[in-house]
């Protein structure tokens, strides 16, 4: 393989190279137990999503998806050092609820685009 350096996005000219990654992962503790923990973090949102989606509904489906960016969040505040914002929290939180609740129509939003399609009965136009 042509291990020359590439000026376009791929780096040797490949789209991804199986063996480098295995060795940076054997090299670099951080990589590995990121890896780790990304396959156990996979593992069980799947399993808890498929419960969820199997004994509940679509709305538990998109809490425990959003709950997924919030978990992110937390980890890389508590372990990665990142600066906690209490406005990105609030935000976050309002637009998450806000639009799962519009989405769900709960909140029904009086403008118009918002409103679903009015449901036209076919037989009701012929009958007149």
């Amino acid at each position: 393989m042509n291990k020359s350096k590439s000026s376009g996005i791929c780096l040797y000219k490949v789209v991804e190279d199986t063996i480098f990654a295995l060795a940076q992962i054997s090299h670099n503790q951080k990589i590995l137990w990121s890896t780790i923990s990304d396959i156990v973090m996979c593992s069980i949102y799947t399993y808890t999503l498929t419960n969820v989606i199997k004994y509940g509904s679509a709305l538990h489906s998109c809490i425990v998806d959003n709950l997924r960016i919030v978990v992110v969040w937390v980890m890389s505040v508590c372990f990665m050092g990142e600066h906690f914002n209490w406005i990105e929290m609030i935000g976050f939180i309002v637009f998450i609820l806000v639009g799962s609740l519009v989405y769900n129509e709960i909140i029904i939003v009086p403008i118009k685009i918002f409103r679903p399609p009015k449901i036209v009965d076919k037989e009701h136009i012929h009958s007149h």
